[in-house]
């Protein structure tokens, strides 16, 4: 049996033709349309959701920007959080009583943000009276700035 194939001269392999690489062939040209495409769409989108979040960087920056005494920046934050709910919770939720307005507010973040002393800082300071000293009130500002920078939009 061995001896019947080295007999046989097989001769060169037979190879197929040499590819030419070249990035103008069809193929490329479509990858590279695709890539720009998709390209052109992200940047459609990231500029959608940063005009759409327009008004959570005006709420910020007005907190950020008042030089008013303390419970003054709490009145504007408290004024600001009700706007910024009204657009991203549905006005029949937020006709509800005033402690379902936290639970709603704290179902539009990850975690528990407001609890019943924030209620409290926001009717007292609202009808003038300054009964928390002044790193609870600050504490309520930085988590109305944190609600209204992470809140789940509609």
């Amino acid at each position: 049996m061995m001896l019947l194939l080295q007999d046989f001269d097989f001769g060169e392999p037979l190879a197929p033709a040499p590819v030419s690489f070249s990035l103008e062939a069809p193929g490329w040209q479509y990858v590279w349309m695709l890539l720009i495409a998709l390209t052109g769409l992200i940047l459609v989108v990231q500029f959608y959701k940063y005009k759409k979040n327009a008004y959570r960087r005006e709420a910020i920056q007005m907190i950020d920007s008042t030089q008013a005494s303390l419970s003054e920046r709490v009145r504007l934050c408290n004024k600001l959080l009700k706007k910024v709910a009204l657009k991203s919770i549905s006005r029949t939720d937020l006709s509800r009583s005033s402690m379902d307005m936290l639970t709603l507010l704290n179902d539009r973040t990850s975690k528990s943000l407001f609890d019943q002393k924030d209620l409290e800082i926001m009717q007292s300071v609202n009808y003038g009276s300054d009964l928390y000293n002044e790193n609870e009130l600050k504490d309520h500002i930085e988590r109305v700035k944190y609600w209204i920078k992470n809140h789940k939009a509609l």
